[in-house]
């Protein structure tokens, strides 16, 4: 049984019409907004891997990589900085915050008029892969650089308390979030 009709059992009448229908709405708010999280995560990976072929098809890869995790606190002024000219137009219809999600959406209507769904069954095993990738990419830094956080001076600016409690209230509330969504998409 979902909560609306939980809702509208339970109380009857006239405040479990206003309970279910608040209760829709904000199930209705929480995916909308589970969904617009997605978009920008796929706008953000469509945006970033655009610009890598880019560069690498133009040969503009830098190695920007180095041992410091926290540059020094550096402001531009504005004569200082110099935008390089694009000749080809690259970056005016690739534009992290204006095109890119409007590129989405070729794909996304494309998706949405599928007739079997089984294709996606198939994307299981490339989440699998990507969770590993991840898990390897954390490793790899980790090795690399070391362990930057202390437990037991206070003073050091890398000190991380063993305890707090508004960690265990955030992992609460996004516990709550994904077990409402889950509810949400498969009901």
């Amino acid at each position: 049984m979902e909560l609306s009709q939980v809702c509208q059992q339970l109380l009857g009448g006239m405040l479990g019409r206003i309970t279910e229908g608040l209760s829709v709405t904000f199930s209705v708010l929480t995916l909308v907004g589970a969904q617009v999280v997605y978009w920008v995560l796929m706008s953000n990976f469509l945006y970033n891997t655009g610009e890598i072929i880019y560069d690498a098809v133009n040969g503009e890869i830098h190695d920007n990589s180095s041992q410091l995790l926290c540059p020094p606190n550096v402001t531009a002024r504005g004569d200082t900085v110099h935008q390089q000219p694009d000749p080809t137009g690259f970056h005016k219809w690739w534009q992290q915050d204006f095109t890119v999600p409007l590129y989405l959406i070729v794909p996304f209507i494309f998706l949405l008029n599928l007739r079997d769904s089984k294709i996606f069954t198939y994307f299981n095993s490339l989440g699998a892969v990507s969770v590993m990738v991840m898990y390897l990419f954390v490793i790899v830094k980790a090795a690399g650089w070391g362990i930057n956080i202390d437990f037991n001076d206070p003073t050091d600016p890398m000190y991380v308390p063993l305890f707090k409690v508004r960690t265990v209230l955030c992992v609460c509330v996004c516990v709550c979030v994904c077990v409402c969504i889950y509810l949400i998409v498969f009901t």
